[in-house]
């Protein structure tokens, strides 16, 4: 668990984490204070990776009527295509899409894999498909043309013990 979070947070974070099959992958206090449980419901022999983040705020759970979520296809051992990035309008600009894309990059790192690309569709509008384009080229992912992205990564260097 985070460091920045204190012994009551972090019992009450514990309540909201047990739930079937989940896997919990990091909890992080954003800077509005909220609480953000990252986690999985994924299995080791599934190719479909979802990941989803739930959000505490003054001891209570908050449960939007979509859920923050990331969706991917585990490609092959060396590829995961980001299928859809499920943020919602009253969610945007409160770096829950940027705590999910850093996690999952994070994921791909811990499995070895060398790429994330994804498409963003042709149905968005020219708005949402620019702050699209801001949003993933800010987080370090080449932009190819006006839908693709993708991101070589970088094995992390693990320090000698």
């Amino acid at each position: 668990m985070n460091a920045m979070l204190n012994s009551m947070e972090k019992r009450l974070v514990s309540r909201f984490i047990k739930k079937r099959g989940t896997q919990v992958l990091n909890i992080i206090k954003s800077a509005d204070e909220k609480i953000v449980v990252h986690y999985t419901t994924r299995t080791e022999e599934s190719e479909y990776l979802h990941m989803y983040a739930d959000i505490i705020k003054n001891r209570r759970l908050i449960r939007p009527p979509l859920p923050l979520g990331i969706h991917c296809i585990l490609k092959n051992k060396d590829e995961i295509w980001l299928g859809r990035l499920d943020v919602y309008h009253h969610q945007i600009n409160k770096g829950y899409g940027t705590i999910l894309v850093k996690e999952l990059i994070q994921f791909a790192q811990e499995h070895g894999y060398k790429t994330i690309s994804g498409y963003m569709s042709a149905g968005e509008s020219a708005e949402h498909r620019s702050r699209l384009r801001h949003f993933y080229s800010k987080l370090g992912f080449e932009l190819q043309d006006a839908s693709n992205f993708s991101m070589h990564l970088h094995t992390p260097v693990v320090a000698p013990e």
